[in-house]
């Protein structure tokens, strides 16, 4: 979490900061509960960072990393708890949006 924090802070938004986040989403879906009633502050703190990550990248994180931002928003949202909407919303997203259709 420190990590993930310390990095958006310095503003480097590198392929290493989109894979540590993904290690995160991993390891708070396992452990968030748990954190939540023993780390609470820090936790505060790793979700203020990853809000501050959407809004000052530009682009660099990709839509997938921010995808797991968004569910993890949504799994504390819900104590941790996910319900079978939430889980199959995020399994059945694709990777990369579908290209836009151009009308000439």
């Amino acid at each position: 979490m420190n990590q993930v924090a310390a990095s958006v802070k310095q503003n480097d938004f590198s392929s290493q900061l989109a894979n540590n986040i993904y290690l995160l989403c991993q390891q708070l879906k396992n452990h968030g509960q748990a954190l939540e009633q023993n780390h609470k502050n820090d936790l505060n703190k790793c979700f203020i960072a990853l809000r501050q990550a959407c809004c000052r990248d530009s682009g660099q994180l990709g839509t997938p990393c921010r995808l797991k931002m968004m569910e993890l928003v949504e799994l504390r949202a819900m104590g941790w708890r996910p319900n079978l909407a939430h889980t199959q919303y995020y399994l059945n997203r694709p990777e990369q949006p579908p290209p836009s259709k151009s009308f000439i």
